[in-house]
């Protein structure tokens, strides 16, 4: 199992195959706590995502990301601004989960892998007709 970071980047790998004409940032930030772990950007606009990378899901099947106070607070904050946060939930395989609104826990997007990752992130920034 990789670490999250080299998770990201291969969602990254992927938008930088799909798309050069946006701005992607994996923020490390040990000076504000809660902040997003990337941005990205767009000619349609701009998304923050905190990513949550996990090893198995829970045999109950309840599928809900693990956010600090802060973490929570800021990316509600941010939608509340402009409805441009989401938390990715990047499990195990082939599934991961992105949840467009980070105060609501019901109805996540499944993903079958990184390139539907990254092609549901450039449908937000960056649309064919947009």
């Amino acid at each position: 199992m990789s670490t999250e970071s080299e998770r990201i980047f291969r969602v990254h790998r992927y938008l930088s195959r799909m798309e050069d004409n946006i701005i992607k940032w994996k923020i490390r930030s040990d000076f504000t706590a809660g902040t997003p772990d990337a941005y990205y950007c767009g000619n349609a606009g701009s998304l923050w995502i905190e990513y949550k990378s996990v090893k198995i899901y829970t045999k109950k099947g309840i599928i809900k990301p693990k956010l600090s106070e802060l973490q929570a607070r800021w990316l509600n904050k941010q939608w509340e601004f402009e409805k441009n946060a989401w938390v990715i939930i990047l499990g195990p395989e082939k599934t991961h989960y992105i949840f467009k609104n980070p105060s609501k826990w019901d109805d996540p997007l499944i993903c079958t892998g990184y390139e539907e990752v990254a092609l549901r992130i450039l449908d937000k920034i960056s649309p064919l007709n947009g």
